[in-house]
Formats: structure tokens, C-alpha cells, sequence
């Protein structure tokens, strides 16, 4: 199984996902690059099901493995005091509390947690053991969440934390939630329904397995043990993970309840102390990304176009730093940028050969302001290894898809230096399936003749690209820490990343 979270993390890189930058504020959900699905739930009838307890007993240890070349090191450190279960309960009742009534009984958490479930254990005998010693006076059903590893699943059992092989290269740690949930009827301790875990953080995304690409800084050394920062961010990890993942597996059990939509999420306000920027006090901003339109054409590998269309009319810009100034942290004023946009147009982080350059033509050093926000096209693959450059639509002929896209980078640059502080590649909030700001879009708004769109497909195409730019510049301003904002049981934001092209490079 090893081999397939190295592929997975492999292709996480390729796609221009940085393990460093999801630790700010993005989690994305991890698909495996082999023809495996999560297993389907079993669903039941719960009719007469009307009083219900909960038995969860997935949060008292979790698993830390080290991958080497050979063989693997595990350490269990105790996270009792995370509260992981009583957290799930809690999101039971919460959930689940206008379809069942429940009841608080006591049990023996430590020996279900600790019954053999992997794809070759049968512990239903066990299961049926434990819960004959747990009353169940006027109870229906118990609802039992415990460790689990179906067959070709990947990561571990349970709550883990996976640091990649050394065979492969220096991979980033992988949290796992792998863990099923088990309806059984109180009296005859019959599996009414099941379900294996699994996470969607994006509308219309389809379900994967619970694991989230993390923080570099969850690499552990050779001790295996976490200091005290290390399990803070792990904490916000696993609490993101559970809940994301607790919400779709019941969804998945058919009860006939009304749960928040996959994306949904709750912003809060950074913590005092934890702002990745508070020397930042006034910003300009400063957008090149929509001056031109892009339009990629793919047939065949014989027949590959790309035609350009430059849109100043369309006000592309405009939108971007509108955008960027409703989603800025309201504590960081703005202020006029004096800039050569014509000269600014040609900004960007890399070189020809994807190597991290940064180059701002048309902007100048400033000492009235603390930093520019920059907004600048990148090269990057939209699918396979076809490329756009800023802002386009791409026609598949083979598949037949079409699709708007928006490749491009946010810098945080110091306004007296002109160095970059952080940058990001732009990424959509869950409203958008894909986090790479690429949208399918109806093929009627292909042109015949690209790049001269019809009158009916030129502002169609506009508001297209006007309302993916917005929603991708909001949600990079917040991935960066600016917004002021972070998701709800998410880590802070950390300051300094760089995470554009696939590389990681540290701030300056």
C-alpha cells in the first residue's frame, strides 16, 4: 500500500499542489490514482429506530508511522485529551437529533477501539460480546464508530499520521480518518446499516477516503515524537478531518436528514497572536492576469491550438482587485497603486523552465505602504500536459468538455524591497469541484473560429471569467493568512509560503 500513497502524493505535486501551502487554510480531499472506490454503504430501515446511543471509539490513540526504505516505524501517542469522541457524539446528536432521540450509557471505549478490524479481521462476534455488557433499556439501536481498514483502502486503521518512504523521495505526511460506522439494533445486536468513512470538501466532487495532505512541518524526526507545535497543528488536522468526514459518511447511510453541504464551512476570526502578517498594515494591489484571453485547443497530439484574444474592454483587472479588496483583511488598509500596467502585464514568479524568478516589471519600491499584493500569470498544466497561461477556455474535441480556467499566482511582495514574502497558486473555494480554478463550462461558449467570439459568447465568456477570478481571489487571499479569516477547527495560517508550480520554496 505504500506504493500507492507515493503515487498519490507524486500526482499531488504534479497538479501544482504544494503539501507546505495546505496547511494553511485548504484541505484537499485525497484520491487514489488506482481504480479503487470507496466502499459502498449498507443502508437499512430505521422505521422503527427511535432511540439511539452512541458508541464512538476512534479518539483515545492515534497512529504515527514512518515509512523507510525497508520497513516502518509506529508509535500510538495518546490524544485522549483531544476529545475526539465526545466531539463525534456531540455532532450526533447535533445532526442526527431531529430523526433519533439519544441516551448517554456506559461502556468500555478502550476495548472497542482495540478490536481487530482490518480487511481480514472478523470481529462481528467480538462487536456482538461488547455490546451484550452495554444496557440497553428502552434503547433501538447503538450507533458504533470505531477503527476500520477495508480491503484496498489506503493509510492506517483509525486516526494516523503517515510520513512517506525514503524509496520515493521526500513525501509530506498524510493524515488518515479511516473508520466505519455501524448501526446495530440494541436487543439483537443485527447490523442494520454501515458505512466506511470518506470526505468530500467540494460541491459536486465525489466521495474519496478520509485522508488530507499536511503540514511539512508534521515530518517527524527520528524519534517519532511530536513536540508541543507539531501537535497543535496535528490537532486542527484530525479535528478538520473528522468532522468533514463524520458529515459524509452519515450522508452516505441514507437516514433522511438534512446535513451542511460538502464545502460548507464555518470562517473565523485568526486568533490574537496567531496573524501570519501583523506588521502589515496597508497593502496596494495590483492585478496582470486579465489582459488577455487564452484559448487552448487539444484533438489530437497533431492538432493542439492555442489562439490569444486581448480583452481590455472586459475589465478582467478590475475584478480581480475588487475582488481582493472585499476579501483583504479589513484591519490592512489599501491604497492607490502607481504602476505601468501595460509593463506589469509581463510579471511572474517563474522562469521558462518552471524555476522560481520572480520579476514585477512597471512596479516600483515604495515606502508608504508595507506591501503590494500582486496578482500574475503562470504557465501551468490544465489537464494531462496541456497548458494555459492566465486566464482562457480549453476545448477537448477527444472528450468533448469545455472549460474555463484561471492559472495564476498571488504574491505578497515587501513594498520597499520588491521580494516576495508569500505567494500561493490561485485555488476556488469548495463552491468550485476543482480547487485548481478550472470550471467546466457549456461547449456553446467555444468559438468557431478562436479566438473571435460571437456577440452572444463574448459576455457570457466575460462573466464566466470574471466570477471564477473573483471567487479564486478571495479564497487565495485566504489560504495566504490576508483575509483575517481562517476555516473553523482548521490550524492558523502559517506566514512565508511559497507554494506555486509545485515547488515549495521558503520566503527570502
Amino acid at each position: 500500500m505504500r506504493w500507492i500513497l507515493a503515487a498519490l502524493l507524486a500526482l499531488s505535486f504534479t497538479a501544482g499542489l504544494a503539501p507546505a501551502a495546505e496547511a494553511a487554510v485548504v484541505f484537499i480531499p485525497i484520491v487514489i490514482p488506482i481504480p479503487v472506490q470507496v466502499p459502498s454503504a449498507q443502508t437499512g430501515g430505521y422505521d422503527r429506530i427511535h432511540k439511539v446511543a452512541v458508541l464512538s471509539a476512534i479518539g483515545t490513540r492515534l497512529t504515527v508511522r514512518s515509512n523507510g526504505f525497508f520497513s516502518s516505524s509506529t508509535y500510538t501517542p495518546d490524544i485522549s485529551d483531544w476529545k475526539v469522541d465526545d466531539r463525534i457524539a456531540q455532532m450526533m446528536r447535533q445532526y442526527l437529533g431531529g430523526r433519533f432521540t439519544f441516551k448517554d450509557v456506559a461502556f468500555d471505549r478502550a476495548a472497542l477501539a482495540a478490536l481487530p478490524n482490518g480487511p481480514w479481521d472478523n470481529s462481528t462476534g467480538k462487536v456482538r460480546d461488547l455490546l451484550a455488557r452495554v444496557p440497553n433499556d428502552d434503547l433501538d439501536a447503538f450507533i458504533v464508530v470505531r477503527p476500520d481498514l477495508e480491503y484496498e483502502a489506503p493509510g492506517l486503521s483509525g486516526l494516523a499520521l503517515e510520513n512517506g518512504s525514503n524509496m520515493f523521495g521526500d513525501l509530506a505526511p498524510v493524515i488518515w480518518a479511516n473508520y466505519e460506522i455501524d448501526i446495530i439494533d440494541a436487543h439483537t445486536y443485527e447490523t442494520i446499516a454501515k458505512a466506511y468513512s470518506r470526505v468530500s470538501l467540494r460541491r459536486g466532487q465525489p466521495d474519496s477516503f478520509a485522508g488530507l495532505i499536511g503540514d511539512a512541518s508534521l515530518k517527524l524526526d527520528n524519534a517519532y515524537v511530536m513536540n508541543d507545535s507539531q501537535r497543535a497543528i496535528l490537532h486542527g488536522y484530525v479535528n478538520r478531518l473528522v468532522t468533514a468526514s463524520l458529515i459524509e459518511t452519515l450522508r452516505s447511510l441514507q437516514l433522511g436528514v438534512t446535513l451542511p453541504e460538502p464545502g460548507a464551512r464555518t470562517l473565523v476570526p485568526i486568533p490574537e497572536g496567531k496573524q501570519p502578517y501583523p506588521n502589515i498594515k496597508s497593502v496596494a494591489i495590483v492585478s496582470g492576469v486579465g489582459d488577455v484571453v487564452d484559448f487552448e485547443y487539444f484533438a489530437t497530439v497533431f492538432d493542439r491550438k492555442t489562439r490569444t484574444l486581448t480583452v481590455p474592454d472586459w475589465h478582467l483587472d478590475a475584478a480581480v482587485e475588487d475582488a481582493a479588496r472585499g476579501g483583504l483583511d479589513k484591519r490592512i488598509a489599501v491604497k492607490t497603486a502607481n504602476v505601468d500596467r501595460a509593463a506589469f502585464a509581463d510579471a511572474g514568479l517563474l522562469d521558462k523552465d518552471g524555476k522560481f524568478a520572480p520579476s514585477f516589471p512597471g512596479l516600483a519600491p515604495r515606502d508608504d505602504i508595507d506591501a503590494y499584493i500582486l496578482f500574475v500569470k503562470l504557465r501551468d498544466k490544465i489537464v494531462g500536459y496541456i497548458e494555459g497561461v492566465g486566464v482562457g477556455l480549453f476545448r477537448n474535441d477527444v472528450s468533448n468538455d469545455t472549460a474555463a480556467f484561471a492559472k495564476y499566482a498571488v504574491v505578497l511582495v515587501d513594498a520597499h524591497t520588491l521580494k516576495p514574502i508569500a505567494a500561493r497558486q490561485a485555488v476556488t473555494s469548495p463552491d468550485y469541484a476543482d480547487a485548481h480554478a478550472y470550471v467546466p463550462v457549456d461547449a456553446s461558449l467555444w468559438p468557431n473560429d478562436p479566438p473571435n467570439l460571437s456577440a452572444d459568447q463574448s459576455p457570457k465568456v466575460a462573466a464566466t471569467l470574471k466570477s471564477l477570478l473573483a471567487d479564486s481571489a478571495a479564497e487565495s487571499l485566504l489560504s495566504l493568512g490576508l483575509a483575517g479569516k481562517m476555516v473553523d477547527t482548521a490550524p492558523p495560517p502559517a506566514p512565508g509560503t511559497m507554494a506555486v508550480g509545485g515547488t515549495a520554496e521558503p520566503a527570502p
